[in-house]
């Protein structure tokens, strides 16, 4: 429960977005947006975007689904 309450408050101004594209040159499409993080299915989870995400000013969130 602490974890998540700080998760939360790390989160606060946070503006999301869904992220349908794992090549690091798709998140310039980002720039000048509002959007802060980016929700990222694991099929699109790689080194290299997670990398390019810091340089936007962006924080990555990997979403997890259950069969």
């Amino acid at each position: 429960m602490l974890l998540a309450a700080a998760l939360a408050t790390a989160l606060s101004g946070c503006v999301p977005v869904h992220w349908f594209a794992g090549e690091p040159k798709s998140l310039r499409l980002l720039d000048g947006t509002a959007a802060a993080c980016v929700l990222v299915e694991e099929r699109y989870w790689s080194q290299p975007f997670v990398s390019a995400l810091p340089r936007g000013g962006h924080v990555a969130l990997q979403l997890v689904s259950s069969p």
